[in-house]
């Protein structure tokens, strides 16, 4: 089975304005619910044991470095236990998550796009 979830937004990493590490945990919480919402909305599909995770995020200038991608990835992945569509975010659950980054047109919109597979 496998289900793509989509975030229709850039989704910020490290650094920056609105990066993780100048964000306070209000702001993590109420982007991690909303986040959860969005995916609840996308998909039925609870996932029990372990799955494959790709993660692709969309850029329009530099790509960002390999460190910020991963870090980038860290309230959708809370998003989706909190959904209860993963057990867990551990390496035990999710493995060693494949990423990506996609670049995209000036004029195209942002995504952030988190694809799970299980073997059944």
């Amino acid at each position: 089975m496998k289900v793509e979830l989509i975030i229709p937004e850039k989704v910020d990493g490290l650094n920056g304005s609105k990066g993780l590490i100048r964000g306070n945990k209000f702001g993590r919480k109420s982007k991690k619910t909303t986040y959860s919402w969005l995916f609840l909305a996308q998909t039925p599909v609870k996932f029990k044991g372990e799955v494959k995770v790709k993660i692709i995020r969309s850029y329009k200038g530099t790509p960002m470095d390999f460190d910020n991608l991963v870090s980038s990835s860290k309230i959708p992945l809370d998003a989706l236990v909190m959904a209860g569509i993963i057990e867990d975010d551990s390496m035990k659950i999710i493995g060693q998550p494949d990423y990506k980054q996609c670049k995209i047109g000036m004029k195209e919109n942002h995504f952030f796009k988190i694809e799970i597979e299980q073997e059944q």
